[in-house]
């Protein structure tokens, strides 16, 4: 997965989605900064599930702020 520019640390955010269709979305400057090669655990996959390949990373974005807009699950009817 390629690197994602931040562009305002403050007020940018994190889009995080599985091939499961769990998504998470969060500050980035929630995300902690680790040492060197250490990485980052942005969503909870659980080790044996990542293993396996059951579930993992599909895509990460990060937005700004000023291009959010509004979620809602696919089964809500727009009037």
């Amino acid at each position: 997965m390629p690197p994602q520019r931040v562009f305002d640390i403050e007020s940018d955010d994190i889009v995080a989605i599985t091939n499961e269709g769990r998504m998470l979305v969060f500050p980035v400057k929630e995300l902690p900064q680790l040492g060197k090669g250490k990485g980052n655990k942005i969503i909870n996959i659980p080790s044996a599930r990542a293993k396996a390949r059951e579930e993992l990373l599909a895509q990460l974005l990060v937005v700004p702020q000023a291009q959010h807009s509004p979620c809602m699950p696919a089964s809500a009817s727009c009037p």
